[in-house]
């Protein structure tokens, strides 16, 4: 009973932070395309250090909305807002749907890119999936939501760590 009482404290505290991760890096980063044009741009030092404040400074929001949240628990969306932003609240909901579909427009196109970069199947594919998949999860709910944020964030550990693997064996000191 200990054990589990412990796994569920532990996963309670590092969901939020996966799921946080999730959205920024699907949303902001996902395509590579930003990573290219932002950071490896500017060379192997300006990328690095480039990529190093944005680490800083998404940390910063991050911690900075989770305290926010726990000092005036507000562990909700809606009442979060309603005391961050009072009766203004409803112009950010319409400017976060706009970014939203901007956003799912932006990864649904990648997703359709990538099938067919990857297949030579139709790009209606990847959106198909995309499509379907996201249905899947917002009809299951929040906890599915969460979960499979949480799966993704492992997945997204477990390529960074094969990608530096083949970069580092395949280039070594040229970097």
């Amino acid at each position: 009973m200990e054990k589990t009482k412990k796994h569920s404290k532990i996963f309670r505290l590092l969901v939020p932070a996966f799921v946080f991760q999730s959205v920024v890096i699907g949303g902001g980063y996902g395509t590579g395309a930003e990573i290219n044009q932002y950071f490896l741009s500017r060379g192997l030092a300006g990328g690095l250090l480039g990529m190093a404040v944005t680490v800083i400074i998404w940390a910063a929001v991050c911690a900075v909305t989770f305290e926010f949240s726990r000092t005036f628990k507000t562990y909700d969306y809606k009442r979060m807002m309603d005391k961050l932003l009072g009766k203004a609240g409803f112009l950010y909901e319409i400017c976060y749907v706009v970014l939203l579909l901007i956003v799912l427009g932006v990864v649904t196109a990648t997703a359709g890119s990538m099938v067919t970069a990857l297949t030579g199947a139709s790009s209606w594919i990847g959106v198909i999936i995309l499509a379907a998949g996201t249905i899947l999860l917002v009809l299951k709910g929040t906890d599915a939501i969460e979960k499979a944020l949480t799966f993704w964030s492992y997945v997204l550990y477990a390529v960074y760590v094969v990608f530096m693997i083949i970069v580092f064996t395949k280039f070594g000191g040229n970097l």
